[in-house]
């Protein structure tokens, strides 16, 4: 919101309308220069997203196993789950 204050009130006809002769490059505002930047704060200042935990694939050979599906689930021959596993970013 403030950045494009500072662009509305500093804007003048003559910078919209840029001189063509004889043919140079604009002049770059100071101020709203200055408020691009202090728009792009938030983008570079904040922190990056945090990211699921992925856990590690089931194994296949004991999901397709008939004994699997009939076992108990707090069976002595169950396997434990293994640990959330973090991707580095």
């Amino acid at each position: 919101m403030v950045p494009a204050a500072v662009f509305i009130a500093e804007t003048t006809v003559a910078s919209l309308n840029p001189s063509t002769q004889p043919l140079v490059w604009p002049t770059l505002p100071v101020v709203p220069a200055l408020a691009v930047l202090f728009a792009a704060v938030p983008a570079v200042a904040a922190p990056p997203p945090l990211r699921p935990v992925r856990r590690a694939p089931a194994v296949a050979a004991e999901s397709a196993s008939p004994a699997a599906s009939t076992a108990e689930p707090d069976g002595p021959d169950r396997a434990t789950p293994a640990p959330p596993v973090e991707v580095p970013a």
